[in-house]
Parts: C-alpha cells; structure tokens; sequence
C-alpha cells in the first residue's frame, strides 16, 4: 500500500508542477513523515532566490496550515556549483485544531505558533520533478479542554 501511495505521490508531483525549465515558478507537492499534506510553493521572482509556502498537514488528529517565507540559494562546492541542488530557509506562522474523542471524553484545541524550516531540494534536469529534504521545528501555544 506504501508503495502506491508513493507511485500516486510521484505522478501528481509531476503532472502539478507549472513552468519548469531550469527553475520552475509554482510548485505543488506532498510532505510525507510523521505528518501527511499537500503543499504549495511559489517564488516570488524570477531569479528563485525567495519564495513562500504553504502547507496543510495533519496527524490524524490535528489538522494545521502553515505559511512560510524562504530564502533559496544553490549550493556551491569548493570550485563548482551543483547543478538543480539547492538549499533554503524561512520562518512562518501556522494555526491548527484537534477534536479527539476517547470513549465518552471530547478533547477540542487549537493551538498556534511560529515555525522555521531549513532544507535540501534536488530538481532533476527538464523534468518538472524534483525532491526536497526539510527540518520543520516550531513553537506552539494550545488553547482549548
């Protein structure tokens, strides 16, 4: 089953991908990990060097969007640069809710917060394809029972 799921993920990623030569513009894709989304970047300009992103993820249990400003750059070795390697960061906001219920208990939160996210993507040549790597810590505060 991971296995489709992961096929499905591939071919949306390719087929959702707008404006891809070098660089592409918009992107829309899926954060898999501990949490399950769908996610939308667009940069901001046409040198890619900024972009914004958000993200709606969720557990299971909670739902959350998140907002993202990054910063992009390429990664440059010692004498060369890679090519369709680049790094980013940012800094965000995000807002969620969670209604639980256990037996005849109901849990409601909604907790809110800020977020960083400091990461890898690789784009793979003409294809409008590429692969992303990204370290998400946040700081939330929980309202609700």
């Amino acid at each position: 089953m991971k296995k489709v799921i992961l096929s499905v993920i591939i071919a949306l990623g390719l087929l959702l991908t707008k404006n891809v030569s070098a660089q592409y513009r918009t992107g829309i894709g899926f954060y898999v990990g501990n949490w399950m989304g769908i996610t939308v970047k667009q940069y901001m300009n046409t040198n890619a060097d900024q972009s914004i992103e958000g993200l709606l993820i969720t557990d299971n249990k909670l739902w959350r969007v998140t907002g993202i400003y990054a910063w992009n750059r390429s990664v440059r070795l010692p004498g060369m640069q890679v090519s369709g390697l680049n790094w980013h960061y940012g800094v965000g906001i995000h807002v969620g809710y969670e209604d639980e219920r256990t037996g005849s208990a109901e849990q409601k939160r909604v907790e809110y917060g800020i977020d960083a996210q400091i990461g890898l993507e690789l784009l793979w040549g003409e294809m409008p394809f590429s692969i992303g790597i990204d370290i998400n810590p946040f700081y939330s505060i929980e309202t609700g029972n």
